[in-house]
């Protein structure tokens, strides 16, 4: 592996129980600071950089029949935050977090069921946390399965209020190589799962989960248990020695079976390197068609949106 970015952190970080079950902590809020740009080194390439933490990821799908607004409800999940030599910082999260489900019939709102026929157009807008922060452009893999989306959060941005208050109970690395991960991490070992759970945000803490793993593949690893909304986009790590790494990102759960499933990290790697020039990039304002429905995207920055409202209730 080539040379990655090393920045300089102090994360003061308080764990505590938070009461819940399965183990779950609170993760207090650190302070981070970063390395002069200059002392970045050399060139890399996109994948190649240090997992910096945890972010939220909010995506508000509004649905419009014909010319009509017909209903609307927030995606709420996590996103692992990168920062790459160059300046970019960067945001991988579930894919399904960001694309809008367009064949959804009916919605739940405000205790009321709406229900319509179908959907002509829909406006997804992103914002990624801990401070509401506005991605530049998001990248996916046209013809791919693979529930994975990267945010890009581009150069200009304000990385005083992007790092600030991000969530990182001391993860270093990510397995890079299937072959490292399949050394280090066995059928029945003990992983932490990592993200946002709950509604709205009533802790704006990220919870910490302990699973163990029931099954593996190369295109997906299999929890023993049930992991709840909020935690897609979030990432699972080992404690391996000295090292806490990241194995996988957390995609969905299987409730019939009650388990949860993860992409490895490996798997995500190797795929974004080699088809790096089939990801398709959508930026602000722009529109992608998904199936027979028009989908218009837009990366607001949210506190000049809602000024007095803190940025996990915008839409709560």
């Amino acid at each position: 592996m080539k040379n990655v970015i090393y920045v300089s952190f102090l994360f003061l970080i308080l764990l505590g129980m938070s009461g819940c079950d399965g183990g779950e902590v609170n993760v207090k809020d650190g302070e981070a600071s970063m390395v002069d740009a200059s002392a970045r080194g050399k060139t890399i390439l996109p994948w190649e950089g240090d997992a910096l933490g945890l972010v939220k990821v909010y995506v508000r799908h509004a649905y419009k029949g014909g010319n009509k607004k017909v209903a609307s409800y927030v995606a709420k999940g996590s996103g692992l935050l990168f920062l790459h030599e160059n300046g970019h910082h960067e945001v991988v999260t579930a894919r399904h977090l960001v694309f809008p489900d367009i064949g959804l019939k009916s919605l739940r709102v405000n205790k009321k069921t709406i229900e319509f026929d179908s959907i002509a157009e829909a406006e997804s807008t992103v914002v990624v946390g801990p401070i509401s922060v506005r991605p530049k452009r998001f990248l996916y893999l046209k013809d791919s399965n693979m529930d994975i989306a990267r945010l890009d959060i581009g150069k200009d941005s304000n990385e005083e209020a992007l790092l600030f208050g991000i969530q990182n109970p001391g993860i270093n690395g990510y397995f890079q190589e299937e072959s490292d991960l399949k050394k280090s991490l066995k059928v029945g070992d003990k992983v932490s799962a990592y993200g946002f759970p709950g509604e709205g945000a009533a802790s704006p803490s990220a919870q910490i989960k302990e699973l163990q793993v029931a099954s593996m593949t190369t295109d997906r690893i299999v929890l023993n248990d049930l992991l709840e909304p909020g935690y897609s986009g979030g990432v699972v790590w080992l404690d391996s020695g000295s090292e806490r790494k990241v194995v996988g990102m957390i995609t969905r759960s299987d409730p019939a079976n009650k388990q949860s499933i993860i992409i490895p990290w490996p798997r995500i790697y190797s795929t974004f390197l080699a088809r790096t020039k089939e990801t398709i990039p959508v930026k602000n304002g722009e529109s992608v068609i998904l199936g027979q429905v028009k989908v218009n995207f837009s990366f607001p920055n949210a506190f000049q949106l809602e000024p007095k409202k803190a940025w996990w209730k915008l839409w709560d």
